[in-house]
């Protein structure tokens, strides 16, 4: 029974260093980077927009830094810069009748935000040296989001400002292309936000809006790729 009880011991030992992937004490930095092009070119959608002619980009950078207090775990900070913008040269809105039609032409959006996201990953080593791993982040982020409008080419004399909390799931995989640089790839799974935005005209507030959201499901335009350099 001793014997079977150490040859157990050892070998759950031997289990876990092969399957070690981030030592403890390993500290690194990095940047995490995303980017997405949307277009559309003379789309229908549910028979209610018709022509619609649209583009749209998105791109994100995140400078971080991560700290591994234990084996396979690790603690991080990133600060987050996002900017958008988004043209639709021309849309028709019908609402199933020649009647309830509207039409609009040259409309622009911008978005800028910045977050704070401080964030706990948990990794899983896939093979016996360290190589291929997955990754799990618990990310707690703050941000501020301005959003603006043009018509014709014209700034319109609006915007608004949001405020957002959000606790979030992102998974993903990394592998090791050298001894102390990895990539890594990771996708949204969703999360717990609260929200707070003010709309803002002529310089003053001119409407509020709170809500609170959880959604899980796998959100494929937030795919980041990121490079660490471990110290």
């Amino acid at each position: 029974m001793v014997a079977l009880f150490f040859s157990t011991m050892a070998s759950a030992q031997e289990y876990r260093k092969e399957t070690l992937f981030m030592p403890k004490g390993t500290s690194g930095a990095g940047i995490q980077i995303s980017y997405l092009d949307l277009g559309s070119t003379d789309s229908d959608i549910m028979l209610v927009l018709k022509e619609l002619n649209a583009t749209g980009t998105y791109m994100s950078v995140a400078p971080f830094y991560t700290y591994t207090y234990k084996d396979n775990r690790c603690i991080g900070a990133r600060l987050k810069y996002t900017k958008g913008t988004g043209d639709i040269s021309k849309a028709d809105l019908s609402l199933f009748s020649d009647d309830l039609s509207l039409s609009v032409e040259d409309i622009a959006a911008s978005t800028r935000s910045t977050q704070m996201q401080v964030f706990q990953r948990s990794y899983l080593g896939l093979d016996t040296h360290g190589r291929f791993g997955l990754f799990n982040d618990l990310t707690l982020s703050y941000g501020s989001t301005r959003n603006s409008f043009s018509l014709n080419q014209e700034s319109l004399d609006a915007y608004s400002l949001t405020k957002k909390v959000k606790l979030g799931v992102s998974p993903g995989i990394m592998i090791f292309i050298l001894n102390n640089v990895s990539t890594h790839v990771a996708m949204s799974i969703g999360g717990v936000s609260y929200t707070h935005t003010d709309n803002i005209k002529g310089g003053e507030v001119i409407g509020k809006r709170d809500f609170t959201k959880a959604h899980f499901a796998p959100d494929v335009t937030d795919i980041t790729m990121g490079i660490t350099i471990y110290l």
